[in-house]
């Protein structure tokens, strides 16, 4: 249940560090969404957690100290060393070395899944996730007339993040 709170509260624009979460790596950390002894509906998928696993245990990125915890003790240890995911994990280098990989996809959310009782944007009645329907930003296209007037003028964004710069684009580097 706290995950679900956790998530919840931290897929609200600028809400992240709230709860004092300076990254999304430090939320999936302290609500153990990481951790693959959890009951699957409190963590992330095997899918999710072997390609994590890949990553943090990689000798590609040189800065994984900034994003991966102590190895040697804690969820990522859990981690680490978790054969099921290992297995999975291993599984899943062999598809992507053979360019079969295709990663799991989560189906639309439908708005006529908002009238079933119960409604959770999360998760359906059968059981299955589902994503969470985009919210089109306001004075786009000429969609913010219909916008305001259906939500009484809030489309739950600030006036100021329409007028944000935007960041560089990142630098191209090619690969050795």
């Amino acid at each position: 249940e706290a995950y679900h709170a956790r998530v919840k509260g931290a897929l609200k624009p600028f809400q992240l560090d709230q709860g004092d979460f300076r990254n999304t790596t430090s939320l999936l950390v302290f609500t153990n969404a990481l951790d693959p002894d959890q009951k699957p509906e409190n963590r992330l998928t095997d899918e999710a957690l072997a390609l994590v696993r890949r990553d943090v245990c990689s000798k590609e990125d040189p800065d994984k100290g900034r994003w991966v915890g102590d190895r040697l003790s804690g969820v990522w240890y859990k981690l680490i060393h978790c054969s099921r995911i290992e297995k999975l994990e291993q599984e899943i280098k062999k598809k992507v070395k053979a360019g079969t990989y295709k990663p799991s996809s989560i189906p639309p959310f439908s708005a006529k899944e908002e009238s079933v009782p119960g409604f959770t944007r999360w998760i359906r009645p059968d059981g299955s996730h589902t994503a969470e329907m985009a919210t089109p930003l306001r004075g786009v296209r000429g969609k913010r007339g219909s916008e305001e007037s259906e939500s009484g003028g809030e489309s739950g964004f600030e006036e100021d993040d329409l007028d944000e710069e935007k960041p560089p684009a990142p630098a191209k580097f090619a690969l050795a």
